[in-house]
Order: structure tokens, then C-alpha cells, then sequence
């Protein structure tokens, strides 16, 4: 004979355990309203940049900046601006710099050349002239200048040297090329220059 079903209620402070499906529903519940924010706050459209730790001024890192770049630079920038490449690099993770130093006469007659290059820091103004003349680089930029006691004097002045900045126009990079120029010129940039006796340009 078979037993009898309980058919007796339950007391008003137990509550009927739920089936393993009644579950399931429920925990995907919870997660649809969980990640529903995060969905709406990583999705298309969104921006995401970081901070370099350690680097003066905090150097925001531009997303998806990649590419290696040469910069023909005057070798009186030798130390600024290996130290300046150093946190450019660590600044932005996916791009290398490359350095090639010499009197700006000779990278200027190169660049005219056909010599390979993204930027152009010349000292003085008249080998900067030659590479836009031949319209190799336009719209240089003055970003530091020169003077033996460090002090800033009149233009008029032959102790001081003008030192200009350009992206040149065969880079295949000229997103980074642009960007390495930008640092140069921002504060942090500028504090490295000040620490080899550069003066700024403004």
C-alpha cells in the first residue's frame, strides 16, 4: 500500500526550497543587472586613456599610438633629447624612437638627400630654411633656444641661438612623429631641455 502524499501546509515561516532552474533564472538575473552598467560604460564609442606613473606632468598616453619613429636631431641635443625619447617611450608603450645626431648642416644636405626621417630639430634657423625650402618640412617650430650663462637675450643678439622643430614630410608615421613634436614642446619636454641649459622658446 502506498503512502499517503503530505498534504499538511507549511507554517507561515518556512518557505519551500527553490528548484535548481528556479536558481539558474535567478542568478542570471542578477547578472544581466550587474553588467549592464559595464556593458553601457566599456562599450563602442567609449575612450579609455592612461597615465604614465613616475613621468613629470603626468603624460597621457594617446590611445592606439603605435610606430617607430627616427628623429635627425643636432648633436648639442644628444643628452636632451635621448632622456626626452626615454619618457616618450615609456609614455606611450608601443612606439620607438630612434635618434640620429650631427651637425645640422649635414642633416640638412641628407634629409634633401633622400635620407629617411620623421623629425627634424635643427639648431639655427638656416639649416631648418634649406629642408623647407626643398619642401621637405613645413611649418617648423621654434621650441627652445641657446645662450654660454643660460639666460635668454635679444634676437639681435649672434650669442643666441634659435633652435626650430618640424615634422618632416616623408614620415610614414606622422601621427607619432607629431606627437614626440608635441612633447618636446609641452612642460614636462621643456623641463628636460631647462636641465642641459636650453632656454624656452617662450
Amino acid at each position: 500500500m502506498l503512502p499517503k502524499a503530505d498534504t499538511k501546509r507549511r507554517g507561515p515561516g518556512l518557505r519551500a526550497r527553490p528548484t535548481p532552474f528556479g536558481a539558474l533564472l535567478a542568478g542570471l538575473a542578477i547578472l544581466a543587472a550587474c553588467g549592464g552598467g559595464n556593458h553601457e560604460a566599456t562599450g563602442k564609442g567609449a575612450t579609455t586613456t592612461t597615465v604614465a606613473p613616475g613621468l613629470a606632468g603626468n603624460i597621457t598616453v594617446a590611445p592606439g599610438l603605435a610606430g617607430n619613429i627616427i628623429v635627425l636631431a643636432d648633436v648639442s641635443l644628444t643628452d636632451s633629447f635621448n632622456e626626452i625619447g626615454k619618457d616618450f617611450e615609456a609614455a606611450n608603450p608601443s612606439v620607438n624612437v630612434k635618434f640620429s645626431y650631427d651637425v645640422s648642416s649635414t642633416l640638412a644636405t641628407k634629409l634633401n638627400s633622400g635620407a629617411a626621417g620623421d623629425v627634424f630639430a635643427s639648431a639655427g634657423n638656416a639649416n631648418m630654411l634649406k629642408v623647407t625650402a626643398a619642401g621637405n618640412a613645413p611649418r617648423p617650430q621654434t621650441f627652445v633656444k641657446v645662450a654660454a650663462d643660460g639666460v635668454a637675450h635679444p634676437e639681435s643678439q649672434d650669442i643666441v641661438a634659435t633652435y626650430p622643430i618640424a615634422v618632416l614630410r616623408q614620415s610614414p608615421h606622422p601621427d607619432v612623429a607629431r606627437a614626440f613634436l608635441d612633447y618636446v614642446l609641452s612642460p614636462p619636454g621643456q623641463a628636460t631641455l631647462a636641465k642641459y641649459g636650453f632656454v624656452p622658446a617662450k
